[in-house]
């Protein structure tokens, strides 16, 4: 309670002390050059030991004497509130005479009853969630609800993030596969800087191949050349000599628009094959492609679930089975796909 809330509060009354600094004779507040404040009315104490016998906090009052406050009864000292550092708060705990308390009535069987099932309700739990059994944890601590509102809330069937999530992408991957517009693409290319397609497949949901060709690039001689140590050449092994006589990409362009127009493209790393394909389009001053585009690599790491705190995601994950040739690879996001949408309940990997 604060100095001003205190039922006591006055006016300080200053008198100049042995050490020259002004000195509150009811709360013993010292200042050096006087002013005025609010007094809380009554005496002051740092520490429990301090506290006289006879004067206690009304919760004292109430467990240890069983008593309460009297009618009008007010505080006879305060004690200094102090935070888990240590440091004064500004607060204060008021004190009260035990001798002036009136003894509190003793309850009767009802309401003992009606306060033991109040208590009963209001204990809290943490709540978990229903399919992994992991506490939900919020910011500073793990989410407590009390027992009502655990009944209440229906947290029996509760999901925590991660498991709703998940969820989720279980239903959007079934409905990827049973989606006549959705096609999975890949593509290998000349390698990271300024990169060609050399190789692009697409398939459909039911795993039939609709295209399945490498790409003449412009400059097939990068695939040779070296990033952080690695080529292309070194990863899916496509010779340059093999592009020779290869449709360039202007070439298979009405292939590509009558199989993607109006389409959902699935993608194993959409963030890199799709603004490729249209940044190249672009180069070779050819009309976008109209098709909607999904990343089954993030939706992948959903499912895992591998949360980093660090990059406050989940982590992404290798694609599993590829043979980093386009078709194999996409035959691969397939199998991701179908691993996803069968999976029927939440678990973890």
């Amino acid at each position: 309670m604060y100095p001003n809330k205190f039922p006591t509060a006055t006016e300080h009354n200053f008198d100049m002390n042995e050490a020259g600094h002004w000195e509150c004779q009811t709360c013993g507040h010292t200042v050096k050059i006087q002013r005025g404040g609010t007094c809380i009315g009554v005496p002051i104490y740092k520490k429990w030991d301090d506290v006289p016998e006879g004067i206690a906090t009304k919760t004292t009052l109430y467990k240890e004497h069983g008593l309460k406050l009297s009618k009008d009864q007010l505080p006879v000292g305060a004690k200094v509130q102090y935070n888990h550092r240590g440091k004064a708060t500004g607060g204060y705990y008021p004190l009260y005479s035990i001798a002036d308390a009136t003894p509190k009535k003793k309850a009767t069987p009802q309401q003992l009853e009606s306060l033991e099932k109040a208590r009963y309700m209001a204990e809290k739990r943490v709540v978990v969630c229903s399919s992994c059994g992991n506490p939900e944890s919020t910011q500073y601590d793990w989410l407590k609800v009390t027992r009502k509102q655990w009944i209440d809330g229906n947290y029996d069937e509760y999901l925590c993030e991660h498991c709703n999530a998940k969820q989720r992408v279980i239903k959007e991957s079934a409905e990827w596969l049973t989606n006549p517009h959705c096609v999975i693409l890949d593509t290998e290319t000349t390698g990271l800087v300024d990169p060609e397609i050399i190789d692009i497949a697409i398939i459909d949901t039911q795993g039939n191949t609709l295209l399945n060709t490498y790409i003449k690039p412009h400059n097939p001689d990068k695939i040779f050349e070296e990033h952080n140590g690695v080529s292309a050449y070194d990863i899916h092994e496509i010779h340059p000599d093999s592009l020779f006589n290869k449709p360039t990409l202007k070439e298979m362009y009405p292939k590509l628009k009558q199989l993607l127009t109006g389409k959902t493209v699935l993608v194993y790393n959409e963030s890199f094959d799709i603004p490729l394909l249209n940044g190249l389009l672009k180069s070779e001053e050819l009309e976008p492609i109209q098709f909607e585009s999904d990343c089954v690599m993030e939706t992948y790491a959903i499912y895992v679930g591998d949360w980093s705190d660090y990059w406050d995601s989940y982590r992404w994950k290798s694609l599993e089975g590829g043979d980093h040739s386009a078709l194999g690879d996409c035959k691969a996001t397939l199998e991701v796909i179908r691993k996803m949408a069968n999976k029927e309940a939440v678990t973890d990997e």
